[in-house]
């Protein structure tokens, strides 16, 4: 079992004790540290639309160190960032990476840590096993409409031509927070004096 610490949290006429989940909650930080699937996926969304509730114009910021995951209940997250009334802040924690890198470009503004990473690929496909040749067409054509959705998310968020996006993708491509900084993925590198970049 996970041993979260309290916080104390005070007011005029009372004071009780928030888990530290609850108390960095009210100050409208959420965290991704995890693999996206349908589950982590609609516990941010959860999130994301109770603080819109709460607030409709408070920042909302978005801490990511994530290795990516699936890409289809990512983009509903991503999507639904890009439209919120809230302003949208994403940092990179550690690596925005595959699916994940989609959610840090929802950030209007979008920040790195000096030593984090951020990665670009392809679409893959994470079946295995045998498939006649006409799934096979098939699942192909999926993952390359799911490439050019995500290419041109990367390009349009980044300022970058979709064919200089098309070529990161072809392979892992990782940034640093510097390179992901000149390439329009990241708008503020945070460096070790509390600065950004």
């Amino acid at each position: 079992m996970k041993n979260t610490p309290n916080v104390l949290h005070e007011t005029c006429s009372s004071s009780h004790l928030l888990t530290l989940d609850t108390a960095l909650f009210r100050d409208r930080k959420i965290f991704l540290t995890e693999v996206l699937n349908t589950d982590t996926c609609a516990d941010l969304l959860k999130q994301i639309i109770c603080l819109e509730k709460e607030d409709s114009a408070g920042e909302i910021t978005l801490y990511i160190n994530s290795p990516g995951g699936e890409v289809r209940p990512s983009l509903a997250v991503y999507h639904h960032l890009r439209r919120s009334s809230c302003p949208v802040r994403t940092v990179c924690i550690g690596i925005a990476a595959s699916a994940a890198s989609i959610l840090f470009l929802a950030g209007d503004k979008r920040e790195m840590y000096k030593d984090t990473e951020f990665m670009v690929h392809s679409a893959m496909n994470a079946q295995g096993g045998y498939e006649n040749p006409f799934e096979a067409r098939e699942r192909l054509d999926k993952l390359l409409e799911i490439n050019d959705i995500l290419c041109g998310i990367i390009s349009e968020r980044s300022g970058k031509p979709l064919q200089e996006v098309r070529e990161w993708m072809k392979k892992d491509t990782y940034f640093s927070a510097e390179k992901a900084l000149e390439a329009g993925a990241a708008t503020a590198v945070i460096t070790d004096d509390c600065g950004v970049e």
